[in-house]
């Protein structure tokens, strides 16, 4: 799990699906906006069920896209607030895929 500081609360921000700017793969969607805050980058994974059945391979897709997202963190700019919504169940096995496109978007 990501620390408390780059954890984006959906239930409090406006629906992502509203966001500015989105990038969509076969895996995964990507939704982002910069907000003028110097918080640090804010990320939330969300996993639907219609896509993983079973709460234990939601929370496992969860805690291997957080794994891979903690070292990069720090080196995503600061005010960013990103949702990546998982699209097929195969994204557990393939988390570079996340971090490749996050590179491509943000660290190029």
């Amino acid at each position: 799990m990501l620390p408390a500081k780059y954890r984006l609360q959906l239930r409090r921000t406006l629906p992502f699906y509203l966001f500015d700017r989105k990038a969509h793969t076969p895996l995964l969607s990507l939704y982002w906006r910069k907000v003028p805050d110097a918080l640090p980058a804010q990320v939330a994974i969300v996993v639907p069920k219609k896509v993983v059945k079973t709460a234990v391979l939601r929370n496992r897709t969860k805690r291997v896209l957080s794994s891979a997202l903690l070292e990069l963190m720090p080196t995503l700019p600061q005010g960013l607030q990103m949702v990546i919504l998982v699209r097929h169940h195969d994204l557990v096995n393939q988390p570079q895929e996340v971090l490749q496109m996050l590179n491509e978007k943000f660290l190029q």
